[in-house]
């Protein structure tokens, strides 16, 4: 009897240091990701009219492969700096998840294939000179992230 109390103590010492071990800081060693280059096509695009613009990364990152599952679009005002419009979107599919998000000159957006977005955009008249488009795509993880970013700059035209 008194063994088998000694053997029950040592196994509750082993699984009291065994549980703590666990809270120590995550470590991870992400993929080693290329710099991409954002493509817009096309590269030019007339202001207060509903447009179709895709920006594409040169090389495929919305794959499981990486493990990029968040990809977002931001549009600058390249006179003033300040975001206008933005899409983001995700193909884990939770639950949660209603689909895209869109807002301001973005009026809808589509993940078209590994490194593609297809928006459609309507511009403001206020919008002088052009905009540039941020093209990201993450893991979103704060433990182990893993992203790219790349812009490129939209011309944007008004008819006078």
């Amino acid at each position: 009897m008194k063994k088998l109390i000694n053997l029950c103590v040592a196994t509750l010492a082993l699984v009291t240091v065994a549980a703590g071990c666990g809270d120590g800081p995550i470590r991870c060693d992400p993929p080693e990701l290329p710099d991409p280059i954002v493509t817009l096509n096309p590269i030019s695009v007339l202001g207060v009219t509903e447009v179709t613009l895709v920006a594409s990364f040169d090389q495929p990152l919305f794959d499981t492969r990486f493990g990029l599952p968040f990809q977002d679009v931001v549009v600058v005002d390249a006179a003033t700096d300040e975001w206008i419009g933005t899409f983001s979107d995700n193909w884990l599919g939770y639950e949660w998840y209603d689909g895209p998000f869109v807002s301001g000159v973005v009026l809808s957006g589509e993940v078209i294939d590994d490194r593609s977005i297809e928006l459609t955009l309507e511009f403001p008249k206020e919008l002088v000179d052009g905009a540039i488009v941020q093209m990201r795509a993450s893991n979103d993880d704060p433990h182990c992230y893993a992203g790219v970013y790349a812009e490129a700059p939209l011309a944007v035209d008004f008819v006078q």
